[in-house]
């Protein structure tokens, strides 16, 4: 919170200064939204608990068209209402990727797309389970909703 408001007193009342701010979970990389992706995958093995390393056998085809081995499976808690279970340790890929077939069918939710954002709502309930943001023609899932770190990602000129 202290970093949050030096960053908010460095910008003066009549600045045109805007700061973007995310936070991060030990420098995580962001999670992708994938209409194309058959599950949740990983590059990451570190982020992940309940880690099982698989029999070396399974593989995945990636956007590239290439194969990639699954090392493993495990979960990570990415908000509190949004547990990943069954997410594939794939070493090759350089990125995080949440599955919305899987999440949909998982945990019984629906992502509604909008111009610059999706958000994930429980069918029950209603209740919105997460969110992400357009950056760069991507859906990135919101990072500040799974850590409370905050740190100043980049500061734009208008």
């Amino acid at each position: 919170m202290e970093m949050l408001q030096k960053l908010l007193s460095q910008v003066g009342s009549g600045s045109t200064t805007g700061i973007t701010l995310t936070a991060n979970r030990g420098g995580m990389k962001p999670w992708i939204v994938d209409t194309g992706a058959s599950d949740h995958m990983t590059g990451d093995a570190a982020i992940l608990q309940n880690y099982k390393p698989s029999n070396g056998h399974s593989s995945v085809h990636i956007a590239d068209g290439s194969k990639s081995k699954i090392a493993g499976t495990g979960s990570i808690k990415l908000t509190i209402d949004l547990y990943l279970d069954s997410v594939f340790h794939v070493p090759n890929l350089d990125c995080n990727l949440l599955s919305i077939s899987k999440l949909a069918r998982d945990l019984q939710c629906v992502t509604k797309f909008y111009p610059n954002s999706c958000v994930f709502q429980d069918l029950k309930s209603g209740k919105m389970i997460g969110s992400a943001e357009l950056c760069s023609g991507l859906y990135l899932l919101s990072c500040g909703q799974f850590s409370n770190q905050v740190s100043q990602s980049s500061c734009v000129q208008s």
